[in-house]
């Protein structure tokens, strides 16, 4: 694997057992990466666009990679999928949908929407610390394309406006 090459990874994770599993393993896998955690799409909408807490890229940098659960509140994981898919500045990144069900429908609809991959969430720490080992060494070996500084020109909208904006241009999750 190579260390040279520091990965950054978003989780977007509503558990907080989940989130904390994610940390341990990763820990676990001892690879060169950073994890940032989220707890819905919004606020994975603030993150990338680095408005309010985010601002500082230097403590909250732009992801190589994210990884999202697909049922949360807010902003679930195919509405957050298509947000990204639709900002220039983000849409490059590969986004790695992660559920407690197997759902074939859901799949389908998250390979529709963009995502690079859909995973059922390993039930062990064993499992997710070698799928994130194996995920980090994937990710980390891909050029990634030169897109900028990640910059979002467009003025920040509210929490609310976001949620709304997200419901109206892509439908509904289950559309």
């Amino acid at each position: 694997m190579r260390s040279a090459n520091h990965l950054k990874i978003l989780v977007v994770e509503d558990s907080p057992q989940d989130a904390f599993l994610f940390k341990t393993a990763l820990g676990r896998t001892h690879v060169h990466a950073s994890l940032h955690i989220v707890e819905d799409g919004l606020e994975a909408v603030r993150y990338l666009r680095h408005e309010g807490k985010y601002h500082e890229r230097r403590t909250h940098p732009f992801p190589n990679f994210i990884i999202s659960d697909v049922k949360m509140p807010q902003m679930d994981g195919f509405q957050f999928l298509r947000w990204v898919r639709s900002h220039p500045e983000a849409s490059q990144v590969p986004v790695v949908l992660f559920s407690a069900a197997g759902n074939e429908a859901d799949a389908d609809q998250a390979y529709r929407l963009g995502a690079n991959a859909y995973m059922v969430k390993p039930f062990s720490l064993e499992e997710l610390t070698d799928l994130l080992r194996v995920t980090c060494d994937f990710w980390s070996r891909c050029i990634r394309p030169v897109t900028g500084q990640h910059q979002f020109t467009a003025p920040a909208i509210s929490t609310t406006h976001a949620a709304a904006r997200a419901r109206e241009h892509c439908g509904s999750p289950s559309a």
